[in-house]
């Protein structure tokens, strides 16, 4: 843990990760093991697989990030879904979205 950090009593934090500065885990959040988060908001219920970064995001309730991913300064609405080892950077998800390539330019998912 590193600087500002908030994890709320129900989330799990698997081993090798590292969280900071400026991050909140959510309820029930799951984190699995060799996870990144930076300035990452993740609210009540995401799960985030393994050894995925996140960094400069909002992450909307019940959320899945995939295996490998690198998210960077995005929003995701409610029940946003990741594929396994892709790459999203500046993007705003609408809720109920499932994301399956890569973006690598700003832009907002309908």
């Amino acid at each position: 843990i590193k600087g500002d950090v908030m994890v709320h009593e129900s989330a799990t934090i698997g081993d090798g990760c590292v969280l900071g500065p400026r991050v909140v885990v959510g309820p029930g959040c799951n984190v699995a093991a060799g996870v990144r988060l930076e300035d990452t908001t993740l609210l009540a219920g995401v799960r985030v697989a393994a050894n995925s970064l996140i960094k400069g995001s909002l992450i909307g309730w019940k959320s899945s990030i995939g295996r490998w991913c690198f998210v960077t300064e995005c929003t995701f609405g409610e029940e946003t879904c990741v594929a396994d080892g892709l790459l999203v950077n500046c993007a705003t998800v609408l809720p109920q979205k499932e994301l399956t390539a890569t973006i690598r330019t700003a832009q907002i998912v309908i």
